[in-house]
């Protein structure tokens, strides 16, 4: 038999300013947040840091529909995450949450597409 304790921290801060040292967690999971915060070329890096070695990095963002486990497999998926939060704005059409969203997909002249 197995027994694993866990300690569970939450930490409210600045994605790119952590006040947290250096190997300081055995796990990260970001849940529906990296796509925000992530999309400068060395965030992964730096969120990396803070993880022991042989830590593990856990994201769950729109669209995943596959788990990737090599860096650089990620596959294509805006246009699902558009197709999904179109759906969302036609269900609930007074609410605005979603309408920043597909802006944020569809900019430059964007169709959502992979």
């Amino acid at each position: 038999m197995w027994l694993l304790r866990l300690s569970l921290e939450a930490v409210r801060a600045e994605a790119h300013a952590l006040p947290i040292e250096a190997e300081s967690f055995d796990a990260i999971v970001s849940v529906d947040a990296f796509e925000y915060f992530g999309t400068a070329d060395r965030h992964l890096p730096y969120l990396v840091w803070f993880l022991r070695p042989g830590g593990q990095l856990g994201v769950a963002t729109p669209a995943m529909t596959l788990e990737v486990r090599e860096p650089g497999a990620i596959p294509p998926g805006r246009r699902d995450w558009l197709l999904w939060t179109r759906a969302c704005v036609a269900h609930r059409p007074g609410d605005p949450a979603h309408r920043p969203v597909i802006g944020m997909l569809t900019a430059n002249g964007g169709d959502g597409g992979d």
